[in-house]
């Protein structure tokens, strides 16, 4: 059967608001689709079957999420109709649940809130955003040389432990990864270079992410996907597109959930080494089966993507920020600082599911919703026993970058000071991959110990992505110790 994206355009519009419908098909025919509604899915199966017979197919649905058949078994055959004859499905509703976002939002799929937030130009402005992103993207998949070439990402969050996680999935779908921490950051670096995509977190010191949103929307980029990651979407999906993003992941997300929402936006690479642990290779599973009793080991190390070693990184992180975050709790409760309180509970949810950490994951959740609504704190007290339990099975952990280095070659001055010369120039432009790269090559050796701390030190900071203080550090050891080489 032809591809369907090859045919005339046309929109099967499922809506049961005759009104509101109306005024859909209206927007629709002005940018050059005909269009077909009806009131229910089952009505939508009967039409995509007969378009089939007669040898054609849609090549959007717009579908409304409230109809009263979404539920049963009409939305399954729905899905089986979609592979088989490869039409987009656009969803939208009032009140989806968020936890049905990744039961909708697979390979072809998007959904769009439609709230009070949003108003009804907006709303078909969103409609119009996917279907000519499509539209570029099917023009760009034409070009072979398209999908060798390596997309520029900015990451924009704050979160450590975070940042590493997608960091480490966007480089194993062959990305090149640029990585701000705030939001203010972020519009100095998209007015300096071009980017293909920005993937940023809400909830950000100095400049949120709905604020940058909005400022690079207003500054004229109106073509920049935006992607935005947050574990709180019952609150904030609805806001952000209102903001003017493109698309949203729920925290923890895995390499799986974020392929499917990029290949919407940008041409992934066809060919890329997706770089992840072979079982037996890399930090030993038995390393980390202290922790099989507060974490799920295999989802965290999928979180990290497929990396063992960094799943461990973001372990020994969790411990490094994350330690006193109890005391933090208390601390603004006791105050009254309620918002504070929110957030800290908010960042530790997320964090926690990236890590596999459920029981922590769920504990915070239920604390930032308890205080939230009612201001009270009855969970604190389970999660802050869960959660120093797993920080001391962390810590309990052997270390086998130590155990590395002990039994590595050994390393001179003239190889630290060559190393450390084009170690700052990357981590000055903030070449991520790069920088994780002679990180690993400065673990692997034995360094005299005149330098050994100040090397300890500086991976310490590399480790946290602390690029200003690595700089300087590395500018203090070459200043110390170049006339010795």
């Amino acid at each position: 059967m032809p591809n369907p994206h090859d045919q005339n355009k046309t929109i099967l519009l499922v809506y049961d608001n005759p009104e509101h419908c109306e005024l859909l098909e209206h927007q629709f025919r002005k940018m050059s689709f005909d269009v077909h509604t009806c009131r229910s899915l089952q009505t939508a199966l009967m039409m995509i079957d007969a378009c089939r017979k007669l040898g054609t197919s849609y090549q959007w649905l717009i579908v409304n999420h409230s109809l009263k058949d979404i539920s049963g078994h009409e939305f399954i055959e729905l899905q089986d109709r979609q592979r088989r004859d490869q039409f987009d499905i656009i969803y939208f509703h009032r009140s989806i649940h968020h936890d049905n976002l990744a039961r909708l939002s697979g390979v072809g799929s998007h959904i769009i809130p439609l709230s009070d937030r949003i108003s009804f130009s907006a709303f078909t402005e969103a409609i119009g955003k996917i279907i000519k992103r499509r539209q570029q993207l099917e023009e760009l998949a034409r070009e072979p040389a398209a999908f060798h070439r390596q997309p520029k990402i900015l990451l924009v969050e704050d979160n450590d432990i975070g940042r590493l996680m997608a960091r480490t999935l966007l480089e194993n779908i062959g990305l090149e990864v640029t990585e701000v921490v705030n939001g203010k950051d972020a519009l100095d670096q998209i007015s300096q270079a071009d980017y293909d995509l920005v993937l940023t977190d809400i909830l950000m010191p100095v400049m949120n992410g709905l604020d940058m949103i909005r400022s690079v929307r207003s500054s004229g980029h109106y073509d920049l996907p935006i992607i935005v990651m947050s574990a709180n979407a019952e609150t904030s999906w609805a806001e952000s597109f209102s903001a003017g993003a493109n698309g949203y992941l729920v925290k923890p997300f895995d390499s799986t959930k974020l392929h499917q929402e990029l290949q919407k936006w940008i041409v992934l690479p066809r060919q890329n080494d997706m770089n992840v642990d072979i079982p037996g290779t890399g930090t030993s599973l038995f390393d980390l089966t202290a922790l099989q009793e507060f974490v799920d080991i295999q989802t965290g190390i999928s979180m990290a993507g497929g990396k063992r070693d960094n799943y461990r990184n973001m372990l020994q992180q969790y411990v490094a920020s994350f330690s006193g975050i109890i005391d933090e709790l208390q601390r603004f409760i006791a105050t009254g600082d309620l918002s504070q309180a929110v957030h800290a509970a908010h960042t530790l949810r997320g964090v926690a599911g990236g890590l596999g950490a459920c029981r922590i994951q769920d504990l915070a959740g239920q604390l930032e919703r308890e205080l939230a609504t009612s201001g009270t704190a009855s969970y604190l007290a389970d999660l802050g026993q869960e959660h120093q339990k797993l920080v001391r099975a962390i810590r309990s952990l052997p270390d086998p970058e130590l155990r590395a280095r002990e039994s590595g070659p050994a390393g001179q001055l003239p190889d630290l000071v060559a190393l450390l010369v084009n170690l700052r120039e990357q981590v000055e432009e903030h070449r991520a991959k790069a920088v994780t790269a002679a990180a690993d090559r400065l673990k692997s050796r034995r360094w005299p110990e005149s330098v050994s701390s100040q090397v300890d030190r500086l991976l310490k900071e590399l480790e946290v992505f602390q690029y200003d203080t690595a700089s300087r550090l590395i500018a203090e050891i070459l200043e110390r110790h170049s006339h010795e080489s």
